[in-house]
């Protein structure tokens, strides 16, 4: 779809109308004409409007035993914008303990079948396995929050735990607020073809994924049956690097990449075997949330009114994403032109051209997805939670 300002010729009929007239003579939408997703919209960015005056005075007052929280993050975005495919180089790493010592190939093994009577595999005779290559993004779920000074990851992805190892590394290519995502091109087995060519039933109702490093994650059978639960053993056409989980992590469709462990040394099925559950909590279900953010314009960049080129990154998880919606005023929606082919587990890159009025604005973006969710006004910190707010820039247009 064509980046352009809605009119009352080719509105679709789920769109804001711009034309109802309040009471008090403000152009405001009408609610019985406006989609269920969008109306979730609209409300969303009148509630974050009150946080954004809240979040002002927090930062005013130095409330919370002193620390100031800036309701907005300040570190610029890349100067240029990432292609489809992240390089190696640039593709974020994070890891929840000390990455373990590097060993060869031909002497890692993974531990595979029942909790009971596993098998240990070579890792070379998996490598050959891995036949298929697809693309899939990863976005750790600290991405987009805006809690740490300076716009890069929130203080949760910068902290060990106290019962984790002290040489904790912090995270590498997250140096703005939303750095904490990538897209690459991955070598896979899928887990039930890797089980199948194995001769191993696989049967749950949990499979239990451990690192290396000690980590772990206990998932649903049920999600390892999918086509896209995966091995990953290969990233953008060469063996998987060190730092990413090498001689093979786990790929976790639509979840974030906390789920994804890296380093595997045990791939087993059986009952629940620690606290370390899929979610956190007593349901199995941490999709990733739709989000869109904007690569331009950057935080307090001036722009002209008459013309602005806006473009930026969508990413919803398992599901395409179907729209990327921009706003200075809830009453005036822009609608961005999907640059890629929305998939499911892959990011979409999007651009618009808008115009604003003279004067200091906050920019929003959003993301809908094909089944209507959409990004949210700005959530808490929380573990295991994921962002999917609001992205809102600043912007001056002179």
């Amino acid at each position: 779809m064509s980046s352009h300002r809605p009119t009352d010729d080719d509105r679709s009929p789920g769109d804001t109308p711009l034309d109802n007239d309040a009471a008090d003579g403000s152009t405001q939408p009408s609610e019985s004409t406006v989609s269920p997703s969008r109306r979730g919209l609209l409300r969303a960015s009148a509630a974050l409007g009150g946080l954004a005056l809240a979040g002002a005075a927090v930062s005013r007052t130095g409330a919370g035993g002193g620390l100031s929280r800036r309701r907005f993050d300040h570190r610029p975005a890349p100067e240029t914008d990432p292609p489809f495919v992240t390089p190696t180089e640039h593709f974020y790493s994070f890891s929840n303990g000390a990455p373990p010592e590097p060993i060869p190939l031909d002497s890692a093994m993974l531990r595979v079948g029942s909790e009971i009577s596993p098998k240990a595999v070579p890792w070379r005779d998996l490598v050959s396995l891995a036949t298929q290559r697809v693309h899939m993004t990863l976005q750790c779920d600290g991405s987009g929050y805006h809690e740490a000074e300076g716009g890069g990851p929130p203080a949760g992805c910068q902290q060990v735990q106290p019962d984790e190892d002290s040489s904790h590394p912090p995270p590498e290519n997250w140096d703005w607020r939303f750095g904490g995502v990538g897209n690459a091109v991955w070598d896979v087995v899928p887990v039930a073809e890797l089980y199948g060519a194995l001769g191993i039933e696989l049967t749950g109702p949990w499979i239990r994924a451990v690192g290396r490093d000690g980590f772990a994650r206990n998932l649903p059978v049920d999600l390892a049956r999918m086509r896209d639960f995966s091995v990953a053993v290969g990233m953008n056409g060469e063996p998987l690097p060190d730092k990413h989980g090498a001689p093979g992590r786990l790929l976790v469709p639509g979840q974030y990449g906390m789920m994804s462990v890296k380093w595997l040394r045990e791939l087993t099925t059986g009952e629940l075997l620690d606290a370390r559950v899929f979610d956190g909590g007593p349901l199995p279900h941490y999709p990733v949330k739709p989000l869109a953010w904007a690569t331009f314009p950057g935080q307090g960049e001036r722009v002209s009114s008459e013309r602005v080129e806006a473009r930026g990154i969508a990413f919803a998880g398992e599901h395409p994403v179907k729209e990327v919606l921009l706003w200075v005023n809830p009453a005036e929606i822009w609608t961005a032109e999907l640059v890629d082919t929305p998939s499911p587990h892959v990011w979409c890159r999007w651009k618009a051209t808008i115009e604003v009025p003279r004067g200091s604005h906050q920019l929003h973006i959003a993301c809908v997805d094909t089944r209507g969710q959409h990004s949210r006004e700005q959530e808490p910190w929380g573990d295991a939670e994921g962002y999917g707010g609001f992205h809102v820039v600043d912007i001056v247009a002179t």
